[in-house]
């Protein structure tokens, strides 16, 4: 039995950190073309941007990492955790949106050819179904699953999660308990950071963890779960590798157990980025002709 420090009348924590990163930019990016499940490599300025990451997390101990099995999210992760003797699992759930028949494509092309679905995605992307592709709601109930996942299997360390900008973002907001449609105001830079902290209630969780993860309850402030929809849209694959998961019915943990707290404390931190490399909110305007660099 592991003891864990008394700190507040109002019991004990185990927090667990989680640092999630965008992938650094790919030719696809530059190009403007959406990538989805495409599996496009890194370009010389992405793995620059992922050692400006690197850098940025130095002093930062990371315990277990995980990425999206796409090759741009885990040379991405291998670039971050060059010095250190961590290898990223691959999490099936953690790959971008499928964009199904709009991959490869640029937005204007899939202006000329799905015009009223190019605008959904623009303005309200938490109603648009990609032809043969994946909704937003889907991509967020499969990146909150494997998240709980990924936190319950590490209680009380520090886990890297390279990812992508559908991916992390549908996350985050589940998190924050903001909709879907405010997507485009959240933007994540490519090698963006993002920090959440997990607070686990001692009494459910006394198998790990030391003085230094016990954590004040009164000293956050934070939202449970995520996305409670049933409805997916999408594909329907649930091999994820990665933490547990069952192969017949999905995950056995795939949300937060009771009593524990979920916290935004870093959204998109790119000033270790060079200014050209920074994204900033997207006025719903632009969005038809910039949203194509989402992914």
């Amino acid at each position: 039995m592991i003891l864990i420090k008394q700190i507040s009348k109002k019991g004990t924590s185990l927090k667990t950190t989680v640092i999630l990163v965008r992938h650094g930019e790919t030719e696809w990016n530059r190009a403007g073309k959406f990538q989805g499940m495409s599996d496009i490599p890194l370009s010389e300025t992405g793995r620059y941007q992922a050692s400006c990451a690197r850098d940025a997390l130095k002093g930062t101990e990371i315990d277990a990492a995980y990425a999206s099995p796409l090759r741009r999210a885990m040379e991405t992760a291998r670039i971050i955790l060059q010095e250190r003797e961590i290898e990223p699992e691959p999490v099936f759930d953690f790959h971008e949106q499928n964009a199904g028949a709009w991959e490869g494509l640029t937005a204007e092309e899939i202006r000329l050819r799905y015009p009223k679905e190019l605008e959904l995605w623009s303005n309200c992307p938490g109603q648009v179904q990609i032809p043969d592709g994946e909704t937003f709601l889907h991509v967020q109930q499969r990146a909150t699953r494997a998240f709980w996942e990924c936190v319950h299997a590490n209680p009380g360390k520090t886990i890297l999660i390279a990812s992508h900008m559908v991916c992390l973002s549908a996350l985050l907001l589940g998190i924050a308990g903001l909709p879907i449609d405010e997507i485009w105001a959240h933007p994540i830079s490519n090698a963006g950071l993002n920090r959440v902290e997990v607070f686990t209630p001692a009494e459910i969780d006394s198998t790990a963890g030391t003085a230094e993860n016990a954590s004040d309850d009164a000293a956050f402030t934070s939202v449970t779960g995520g996305p409670q929809s049933s409805e997916t849209g999408g594909p329907q694959n649930s091999e994820t590798g990665g933490p547990q998961n069952s192969e017949t019915g999905g995950p056995q943990d795939a949300g937060p157990r009771p009593g524990e707290r979920a916290s935004i404390t870093v959204w998109n931190e790119d000033s270790h980025l060079p200014e050209e490399f920074r994204r900033r909110p997207m006025f719903r305007k632009q969005q038809s002709s910039q949203a194509q660099q989402a992914q």
